[in-house]
């Protein structure tokens, strides 16, 4: 997941690479820590306590970023998710392929994360994966927009973010971080079982793009993963 404020350069290769973040500079040490992201997903319990997120996603004037390290989409209206009698606000979507979690040791082609905010300290980072099948109608819609390096794409067009939320809510739920600089340890990790899809064309082209922007597993120490099991 990508912090829009860079402090210091950091990289997913060569001597910024994720294995020397934590060493760039001291706002980075979290990079170190126990309970850093992405993970391997396995051995999750159903916890019955746990109940689905209510989105409230609006459509939104289309304002896409790439900002070299990663494609995303800045949201400009008041969409919002309410989990856990908090109401988190979505503030972008970016993406990473191929995919940062994996579930039992499988990688996804792509994986897509919804940043929702409640508190400085307390976000919400929805992940959704995308694998390859059907062509997906939003990546169909938004793919030629998507700006070269270091430059963005504004249009009044609007989009809605729901077309990327999958219809079953089943998901894995544990406590981690951000998986970029400065890999604060303050993020509610809600990752989809279900994935959605796409082409291989559209994978392909996200790919090339996106040039192996991924953060390598990092160990759960311990961590508990939940699971909520939506029976619809």
């Amino acid at each position: 997941m990508v912090k829009e404020t860079i402090i210091h350069k950091w990289a997913y290769t060569g001597k910024h690479a994720p294995e020397f973040w934590a060493d760039l500079c001291p706002e980075y040490s979290d990079c170190n820590g126990k309970h850093q992201s992405p993970i391997d997903i396995k051995n999750a319990k159903i916890n019955s306590i746990l109940k689905p997120p209510e989105f409230n996603y609006k459509p939104a004037n289309i304002h896409i970023v790439n900002n070299d390290l990663t494609v995303l989409f800045k949201v400009n209206s008041d969409c919002f998710v309410h989990y856990n009698s908090k109401k988190y606000k979505l503030l972008q979507f970016h993406f990473h392929s191929h995919s940062e979690h994996t579930v039992n040791g499988k990688y996804y082609p792509l994986e897509i994360h919804f940043v929702h905010k409640a508190a400085k300290n307390d976000l919400l980072v929805i992940g959704v994966f995308v694998d390859t099948g059907n062509k997906n109608h939003f990546f169909q819609e938004w793919l030629n927009k998507i700006p070269k390096a270091n430059k963005e794409y504004k249009s009044n067009q609007k989009f809605d973010a729901l077309q990327l939320i999958p219809d079953n809510k089943t998901y894995y739920l544990y406590s981690g971080s951000l998986t970029t600089p400065p890999c604060s340890e303050i993020v509610n990790w809600l990752v989809f079982s279900k994935s959605l899809t796409a082409t291989q064309y559209q994978l392909n082209y996200f790919a090339s793009i996106l040039k192996n922007n991924f953060r390598p597993l990092m160990l759960l120490n311990n961590r508990k993963i939940s699971i909520f099991n939506d029976k619809n």
